[in-house]
């Protein structure tokens, strides 16, 4: 494992390029489009095969381990049922208990740490995570924004390279205005981090049924919960085990309840003020 908390590459800050396109991430923060923006934006500078942003708690919970989330991914349309399925064995069996993503970043820092699967020590993780995606590596970069800390994935499978020191000097850059953008969209879209709210409070979603008197079906409310995270009906339709049209005849009778008419409509509806 590699940590990189200083930049090699100095001459890329002064590259009028590198941040032009830029703007398409900044205008999709909290919308289920974000996280391809936010890939599509990154690829420009290395690449890698998957994306996943996930906060910690800076606060430890109740039963004294860290409280981790798993704020969305993006991958090929084609791997993303299989994505998901990964990454929710991941959050359940691994994620408070990964060196690298509880890792805490000094303050005011953006770090970078680099995983190779060949050297990974815990040896169920690279049995159940790495090896069925074909995992190479990964590059991890993170920073502590309002009190949790935040922590943007690039997953290599074994058909790219691995990442060299001038890309990992590169995303360290990257970091300093990207993070904050990933931790923006968290707070948008799930509501701030448990570390700065009690524990029993209930979702951004879950306070906005409530305010507004909306009485969905479990399904109604699961199926709008993975639209806010950005998940696509096929996704959705998968973890849920049941059709695409079920998922979508769930969303339509969720949105007439809200009284709204889009993705983009539930989106304005959660956060607008009362």
């Amino acid at each position: 494992m590699i940590l990189l908390a200083e930049s090699l590459d100095q001459a890329f800050v002064s590259d009028r390029t590198a941040f032009e396109r830029l703007g398409p991430v900044i205008e999709r923060v909290g919308t289920p489009h974000f996280l391809a923006a936010l890939s599509q934006f990154i690829q420009r500078f290395a690449a890698f095969d998957s994306l996943h942003v996930l906060r910690l708690s800076a606060q430890h919970c109740a039963r004294g381990k860290p409280h981790a989330e798993w704020i969305g991914s993006h991958v090929d349309a084609r791997e993303q049922a299989h994505q998901r399925e990964i990454m929710r064995l991941y959050m359940r069996r691994f994620a408070e208990r990964d060196p690298v993503m509880t890792r805490v970043p000094a303050l005011d820092s953006v770090e970078v740490i680099q995983r190779s699967a060949d050297h990974t020590n815990d040896r169920e993780l690279r049995e159940a995570i790495f090896e069925p995606r074909q995992f190479r590596e990964e590059c991890v970069m993170l920073r502590t924004v309002s009190g949790a800390h935040y922590s943007i994935s690039l997953s290599r499978s074994r058909r790219l390279p691995s990442f060299s020191l001038s890309e990992m000097a590169r995303i360290r850059l990257l970091g300093d205005v990207l993070l904050p953008l990933a931790a923006l969209h968290a707070q948008q879209v799930t509501g701030p981090s448990p570390s700065r709210v009690h524990t029993d409070t209930p979702d951004l979603l879950a306070a906005r049924l409530a305010q507004f008197g909306a009485a969905l079906s479990e399904r109604e409310r699961a199926v709008c919960s993975a639209i806010v995270r950005g998940d696509t009906y096929a996704a959705i339709a998968d973890a849920m085990k049941v059709r695409k049209s079920s998922v979508e005849t769930y969303a339509r009778r969720a949105l007439v309840k809200l009284g709204v008419s889009s993705r983009r409509d539930l989106l304005a509806w959660l956060h607008e003020t009362p």
